[in-house]
């Protein structure tokens, strides 16, 4: 009878599945989000739902525990500064794990296991693009920055056609590889 384990073995031994848990609780909270299998993102939701916890409270004694899970200054300093701020509110749930579905290499269920509330990334090229059109449709940016933008465009379309004029000169009627 299973009395009393709680505790998925994930194929290991237990001191292999104790350095790789921990392993994963240090790769999420650097990265903020981690794809793997579904057990081992559930496994590494109970280890970082315990150390984000014990960062909610800035005592030297829960500096020592997360020190003992991640074992890296630098980290632990970070998890005491931004992660455990930014849940001390909430009263637990820091981590969400979302289902992928199914390898194609051997079929196992892949999962995406995240911090809940994601700090702000840079903003990304495309919504810069969304957000100057916006800016656009309500006259707010200089007509210049238009021109700017147009001027540049039309820069990279004339060094294209002239790439493809050229490549076609090469090529010609007469070159061509035999089957084109």
């Amino acid at each position: 009878m299973r009395h009393g384990n709680d505790r998925r073995k994930l194929g290991r031994t237990s001191s292999h599945r104790k350095a790789f848990l921990k392993n994963m609780v240090r790769n999420l909270i650097i990265y903020e989000s981690i794809k793997t299998t579904l057990p081992k993102a559930k496994e590494a939701q109970r280890a970082a739902e315990k150390l984000i916890t014990l960062a909610g409270e800035d005592t030297l004694k829960n500096k020592r525990a997360v020190y003992d899970i991640v074992q890296d200054h630098a980290l632990t300093s970070k998890i005491f500064s931004e992660v455990g701020p930014r849940f001390k509110e909430r009263p637990g749930g820091y981590t969400a794990i979302k289902h992928l579905g199914i390898r194609p290499g051997d079929g196992a269920q892949m999962a995406i296991l995240s911090l809940v509330e994601l700090k702000a990334k840079a903003v990304s090229k495309d919504k810069k693009s969304l957000d100057k059109e916006e800016l656009k449709t309500k006259g707010k940016v200089p007509q210049e920055a238009d021109k700017k933008s147009k001027e540049a465009e039309q820069t990279d379309k004339k060094k294209e056609q002239g790439f493809f004029k050229g490549l076609r000169k090469y090529l010609g009627k007469d070159n061509r590889p035999e089957g084109n």
